[in-house]
């Protein structure tokens, strides 16, 4: 805008402005890294904190439709319906977890 001002001004005048910035201090810096460090942390264990609310609505859609039920009159035995309950759960907590392992040392 000054540039214009003084170009009609007066043809021979230039107006020239540099800016820098200034440098960031390393407190400022520590703090963003921390801030981006605490945000992961929430967000991942808001993540791992919902798996097993979908692990107890597993169990409690299960205790409505008396699975465990039917699969005893079907035969199943009562060690082998607990282990299979608890070899799924394992693997429904553990991938997601490795999961976000790996993508943490990716990132």
């Amino acid at each position: 805008m000054y540039q214009s001002i003084l170009t009609n001004v007066n043809s021979d005048i230039t107006f020239n402005v540099q800016t820098a910035p200034f440098p960031a201090f390393y407190v400022f810096e520590t703090q963003e890294t921390s801030s981006k460090a605490v945000d992961f942390g929430l967000m991942s264990s808001i993540s791992l904190a919902l798996i097993p609310c979908v692990i107890i609505s597993f169990i409690i859609k299960e205790r409505e439709q008396q699975v465990k039920h039917m699969q005893m009159i079907s035969g199943v035995s009562l060690p082998a319906y607990w282990l299979s309950n608890m070899i799924s759960d394992i693997v429904k907590t553990y991938v997601p977890i490795f999961i976000i392992l790996i993508l943490t040392a990716a990132f």
